[in-house]
């Protein structure tokens, strides 16, 4: 009677966490901003190929579908995805019913409720629910394919991973590790002896065609940047913390019983148990494929390995049902590594709605700004033109591009320009094949440019080059805002223009003649004396640069110098003075309040004119 009463707390506490964070997830997916990803994967969906830059067809074609059945609006265009997100949970209970006894399986659908991995799936249009919840379903799959006699199992399960293989290229490695275990196991082996597996195989090789096509179409542009281009391949020390920061993310109790519960799959493995092996081999190929990768690669993401631990949870409710049973405290230290994990999602879920509310709020590193804030200013600039000729927009990469189409919404065609930064995955290509890139630009056409601006523009000379090659395809080139994406690292400025003209650039404003290089945009800032530097360049020469806090000047110099060790590239040499364009200065920030402020530099040119720079935001506290 105790031990029913304690499945019954078990059982509830799992159905009332799935729900209330399927609730959460349908919130957040109908408020907060759509990232680049989702604007990329729409745009390329709406396109039909055999696949993307980073990824096959499936994962574009399903952001497209889910936006065309159920509306573009935000909650429409990621209603799969959270219907995704929500089942996983129940996927995972339902697959712990095979192996575990009722209190372990409503166990690993509490955790599966509340553990980050899982939690953050759904809220985005993004490939992680997608590929979670086919993992952990084709494992369902393969065990009642094991257990029974009925081969519609094997192909449920051929099905499954066929459709994995062609939504995403992160899912090839459920089937590899799935080889490695045929191969590599005598009862994987004892498998290749029967013939239901190899009908499930041969299902779900029919999923490899669309990665393959569109890897020969390219010339296998795709696997190229995901085995190269990707990688940076140097010695990355922090890498090294891969294992604790997953542990961290998971929270350390549900990373400890993670952890067991896989020691058992692979005793399990030992003892002879082919479904052990069918689990574990390709969760442990992600993991530790993901654990190498991190110390050669500096902008390793933290997700990559997200799908492999929701095909474990029933087994880490195993351990943990073995581990709580006989104490107590056992059972409350489980019950409080269960609310740790929640209170930890719930804070990621406060963090995207701060983003939201308040803009100032940046808990957590960037790609959440709510692109949807340029509408207003692109209708204004499109209003602008003189309306004699047909009206672009043209975005200076394809991140700007695709959110622009998608999020701002402009009502006039986007074009992407060919952009330094998308050379490594190649995005340039299907712009160009969708008739929206550089050489489609419709000479004569009307056009507002929106361009994402860097901080160290002069730093970089690909960039420089590019802005140098804009002034030589527009002409009539207008310069009307920079305007920062809330919490400001982003801005955007915004130009009239005509395409097909000419502008020498001396007289080009997508050459910035004031810019400052030093605070970074949205820097937080202790108030104290620091460094404020950036570049200064003018036909007419350079008489003073006085930097502004909210339009008031601060500090001042007349002075300007060639930078030691480096020299600004030569399309600024129609500064008298160059290469001496470089200005810096100490500025004490104590004496001016804590909190948002706007910063910018004014120039005096040598005739008297004035020129200011755009106003970034930073933060002192």
């Amino acid at each position: 009677m105790v031990r029913r009463a304690a499945d019954d707390y078990w059982r509830y506490a799992a159905m009332a966490a799935i729900a209330l964070a399927a609730l959460i997830k349908l919130l957040l997916a109908a408020q907060v901003a759509f990232i680049w990803e989702e604007a990329s994967y729409r745009i390329a969906g709406s396109h039909p190929a055999w696949g993307f830059a980073d990824t096959p067809a499936g994962a574009p074609l399903l952001n497209w579908l889910s936006a065309a059945v159920f509306g573009e609006t935000r909650l429409g265009a990621r209603l799969i995805f959270w219907l995704a997100g929500a089942l996983i949970p129940l996927a995972v209970w339902r697959l712990a019913d095979d192996v575990a006894g009722p209190r372990a399986a409503a166990l690993a659908g509490l955790m599966a409720a509340v553990i980050p991995p899982v939690f953050v799936a759904g809220a985005h249009a993004y490939p992680e629910p997608i590929l979670q919840l086919l993992f952990v379903t084709l494992l369902i799959a393969l065990s009642g394919g094991l257990r029974s006699s009925d081969r519609r199992w094997w192909i449920a399960a051929g099905v499954i991973c066929a459709l994995g293989l062609a939504y995403h290229y992160r899912f090839w490695f459920v089937p590899a590790g799935l080889g490695l275990f045929a191969v590599a196991t005598p009862q994987g082996r004892n498998l290749l002896k029967t013939r239901d597996p190899w009908i499930a195989g041969a299902i779900a090789a029919i999923g490899l065609a669309p990665g393959l096509i569109h890897n020969i179409q390219t010339g296998f542009a795709s696997f190229t940047f995901q085995a190269a281009g990707r990688q940076e391949w140097s010695f990355w020390p922090p890498g090294l913390l891969y294992p604790l920061e997953q542990a961290a993310i998971l929270t350390p109790v549900i990373a400890a019983f993670v952890a067991l519960g896989a020691l058992q799959l692979w005793r399990a493995v030992r003892r002879g148990e082919a479904f052990a092996g069918l689990v574990l081999f390709p969760a442990a190929l992600i993991w530790v494929l993901f654990a190498l990768l991190a110390p050669l690669n500096k902008d390793y993401l933290l997700h990559w390995p997200f799908m492999a631990y929701a095909p474990l949870l029933p087994f880490a409710a195993i351990e943990a049902e073995r581990w709580m049973h006989g104490a107590r405290w056992r059972v409350w230290v489980t019950a409080g590594g269960v609310a740790l994990a929640a209170v930890a999602s719930l804070g990621w879920a406060v963090n995207l709605m701060a983003w939201q509310s308040a803009g100032e709020t940046r808990l957590y590193g960037g790609d959440l700004e709510d692109w949807s804030d340029l509408h207003r200013p692109l209708d204004t600039a499109l209003l602008r033109l003189p309306g004699d000729a047909p009206a672009i927009v043209v975005a200076s990469d394809h991140v700007t591009a695709s959110q622009i189409a998608v999020a701002a919404d402009p009502g006039a065609p986007v074009y992407a320009l060919d952009h330094p930064t998308d050379a490594a995955q190649g995005f340039q290509f299907y712009w160009d094949k969708w008739g929206r890139g550089e050489a489609d630009l419709p000479d004569g056409a009307e056009a507002v440019i929106a361009l994402r601006e860097p901080d160290y523009l002069y730093r970089s000379a690909e960039r420089t080059a590019f802005r140098a090659r804009l002034c030589g395809r527009f002409g009539e080139i207008e310069k009307l805002a920079t305007v920062p994406l809330a919490p400001g690292v982003v801005r955007v400025s915004i130009y009239t223009a005509r395409a097909g003209g000419e502008t020498p650039p001396a007289a080009c404003p997508l050459l910035p003649k004031a810019m400052i290089e030093q605070p970074q945009a949205a820097e937080r800032m202790a108030r104290q004396m620091r460094p404020v530097y950036g570049v200064a360049a003018h036909p007419d020469g350079v008489r003073r640069i006085d930097v502004l806090l909210d339009g008031r000047v601060i500090a001042g110099t007349d002075q300007r110098h060639d930078l030691p060790g480096y020299r600004f590239p030569e399309v600024l040499d129609f500064d008298p003075d160059y290469p001496a364009v470089y200005w810096d200065l100490r500025v004490d920030f104590a004496p001016y309040e804590p909190g948002k402020h706007a910063l910018g530099v004014r120039v005096t040119t040598g005739t008297g004119e004035t020129v200011e720079s755009d106003h970034r935001i930073i933060y002192l506290k």
